[in-house]
């Protein structure tokens, strides 16, 4: 997070009136209150896992509705809030990509 540059949550020509453009307002400032919620928070090793499967379909649906130079401050948001919970986590063990794929596939079944 040193490197990174910091995200505008309206970006610099300010907030467009389209659909677009406020569903990714509200999920900046709410991905921004969630990563200082979770700085907050002792998690475990289920609470981490649970929350990296949460942020895992966040993206998938969130990218999708999204365009252009907002998804991609959406998705470090999104990379930032499992940051933030491996750092105040007492066991970081990380799920593997493929598991979380079987889990959101197993989720679409049903």
């Amino acid at each position: 997070k040193l490197f990174r540059g910091k995200v505008q949550p309206f970006g610099t020509s300010g907030l467009r009136f389209t659909q677009s453009a406020l569903l990714s307002a509200v999920a900046i400032v709410g991905l921004k209150s969630l990563v200082e919620f979770i700085r907050l928070q002792t998690l475990g090793k289920a609470g981490l896992q649970q929350l990296q499967l949460d942020m895992y379909y966040m993206r998938s649906k969130l990218l999708r509705l999204l365009g252009g130079s907002d998804a991609e401050a959406v998705g470090q948001l999104l990379d930032e809030v499992v940051a933030a919970g491996a750092e105040r986590s007492t066991d970081p063990t990380m799920m593997e990509t493929s598991t979380l794929e079987k889990a959101l596939l197993a989720l679409s079944r049903q």
